[in-house]
């Protein structure tokens, strides 16, 4: 495997997260996950984002419609987080990489 220049957009604009839970699992993205994170793109709908909605740090799939915004899971057991009046919604950047950790067991 290369990396290439190109691999990082803006040298200044990624970061790193590492992933706990399960509410992405439907899409490939397990606990113990790192993701890599375009802090610079603008979000868009059905983009996979970092957000912190009221202060609480989630990764889900950006959901805008003309009626209302929402924060997806990519498993059945969780309900979507509806955005409300009052809610404070802060976009910390878009998931553009899943890292899986290979020294995992099970």
């Amino acid at each position: 495997m290369e990396i290439t220049d190109n691999f990082f957009r803006l040298p200044e604009s990624p970061f790193l997260i590492r992933v706990t839970g399960d509410s992405m699992n439907g899409i490939g993205i397990e606990s113990g996950d790192t993701l890599l994170v375009d802090k610079h793109r603008q979000p868009k709908h059905g983009d996979i984002v970092i957000a912190a909605i009221n202060k609480k740090l989630v990764v889900k799939r950006l959901n805008y419609s003309y009626m209302e915004t929402m924060l997806l899971a990519e498993n059945e057991n969780y309900m979507p987080i509806r955005i409300r009046e009052g809610d404070k919604l802060d976009i910390w950047g878009i998931v553009t990489m899943v890292i899986k950790d290979m020294t995992k067991k099970g």
